[in-house]
C-alpha cells in the first residue's frame, strides 16, 4: 500500500485518503494501485458495510500528477486509472466522497462514480481536460451529459469551467454543502447510518440504481483517445507550458 494512501477503519465504516499534501493529493500510479487493493480489501472484507474517501483539509486532489501520467500512458497494458475506476463500477457496496478545497480532473470524474458526495464550502471542481488539449476519462462524458445534461456537461467538460461546491449542490452533483472542515464529519454520519442499513438490501438497491451497461466499454473508448491525446504534439506542447509555469498535477 502507497504511503500516499491512508487507510482507516471505524467499525463497519472503511476509509481511504488522498495524502500527498506537498503535492496536492496529485495521484500516481503507485497511488492508483493502493486504491485498486484498497477497493478489493473493501469488497472481500464483509464486515466492511461503507467506504468513505477523502483528502486533505484544504485538497481533495489536484487530478493526476502530470509527468507520472505522461509515462504510465507510455506503458504496456490497461492504465492503472482504468483499472480504479471499473473495480469502483463493479463495486456493489456503498461508497461516499468527502471534498475540502480543490478537486481536479480524475478526482472531480471519480464523484460521479460515488453514491453520496459531501462537500466544504469552499471546495472547488474542474475538468480541464480541453485546456490540457485531451478528452474526458473515466466515463465523464458519459455521466456528466446523462445525469445532468448536455449543457452543464459543455460548462465542466467543454469550457473547463470552475465549479463551486453551491453549483455542484444546485445541478445534483453534491448532496449537501457543509462549512468548511467538515465534509469528513458530515460523511462519516452519513457512513454509520448506512452500516446500520440491511447490508443485502443496500446492495440489491445500488445495483438496481446503476447505469446501464455501456459505461465500462465507453471508458475504455475514452481512454483510448486519452492515449491519442497524448501522443499528439498539441498536449505535448499545452502540457509542458502548463509546467514550466509550476503545475505538474492538473488533470
Amino acid at each position: 500500500m502507497s504511503e500516499n494512501i491512508k487507510v482507516g477503519r471505524e467499525g463497519a465504516v472503511m476509509t481511504l485518503g488522498f495524502s500527498r499534501p506537498e503535492k496536492k493529493n496529485a495521484l500516481t500510479a503507485e497511488m492508483y494501485d493502493a486504491l485498486v487493493q484498497g477497493f478489493d480489501d473493501y469488497m472481500r472484507d464483509d464486515e466492511a458495510l461503507v467506504l468513505v474517501m477523502h483528502g486533505t483539509d484544504d485538497t481533495y486532489t489536484a487530478g493526476n500528477d502530470l509527468g507520472n501520467f505522461l509515462a504510465a500512458q507510455a506503458a504496456e497494458g490497461e492504465p492503472a486509472s482504468l483499472k480504479l475506476m471499473k473495480r469502483i463500477e463493479a463495486c456493489d457496496k456503498p461508497v461516499i466522497a468527502a471534498v475540502e478545497g480543490w478537486c481536479v480532473g480524475i478526482g472531480a470524474t471519480l464523484l460521479l462514480h460515488t453514491d453520496l458526495v459531501y462537500m466544504g464550502r469552499s471546495a472547488k471542481l474542474k475538468m480541464p481536460f480541453t485546456e490540457l488539449g485531451i478528452v474526458p476519462e473515466a466515463g465523464a462524458s458519459y455521466l456528466l451529459t446523462r445525469r445532468f445534461g448536455r449543457q452543464v456537461a459543455g460548462e465542466m467538460l467543454l469550457l473547463s469551467d470552475v465549479v463551486s461546491a453551491e453549483r455542484a449542490h444546485g445541478i445534483g452533483l453534491c448532496n449537501a454543502v457543509t462549512e468548511d472542515g467538515q465534509a469528513l464529519p458530515r460523511a462519516m454520519d452519513a457512513a454509520r447510518r448506512l452500516a446500520q442499513m440491511s447490508p443485502t438490501s443496500v446492495r440489491m438497491t445500488k445495483r438496481l440504481m446503476r447505469e446501464a451497461g455501456e459505461l465500462v466499454p465507453h471508458m475504455e473508448e475514452e481512454m483510448r483517445q486519452v492515449g491519442e491525446r497524448v501522443r499528439s504534439d498539441e498536449m505535448k506542447e499545452r502540457v509542458a507550458r502548463m509546467m514550466a509555469g509550476g503545475s505538474r498535477s492538473a488533470e
